[in-house]
């Protein structure tokens, strides 16, 4: 990873653009063997009780520069997090919901 990488997670971590610690991101393995980001809710006890069935998006629709900006590095830094994670099967998760 690159110094300027480095900076950008540890600007995002000191001015808390993550997750609330109620949802992240996760790889998920399907069952072709396929692995996808998608979006991930806990319950209160850390289990998974909610998954989107849709691959999480890149970066969601903003109103200007500065907020693509910051929703992309948003993006990357919940990415990275991601893959540092364990693993998770889509046959052990409760039934995904597609977005509404």
């Amino acid at each position: 990873m690159t110094e300027g990488a480095k900076a950008r997670i540890g600007r995002i971590r000191r001015e808390r653009l993550k997750s609330d610690g109620k949802w992240n991101l996760r790889v998920v393995r399907h069952p072709c063997g396929s692995l996808a980001i998608h979006e991930v809710l806990y319950a209160d006890d850390g289990t998974v009780s909610f998954w989107k069935v849709e691959g999480a998006e890149a970066v969601d629709e903003v109103g200007d520069l500065d907020e693509l900006i910051k929703s992309v590095e948003f993006t990357y830094t919940s990415s990275l997090e991601a893959v540092a994670k364990p693993i998770l099967e889509m046959g052990d998760l409760p039934g995904g919901q597609k977005p509404s």
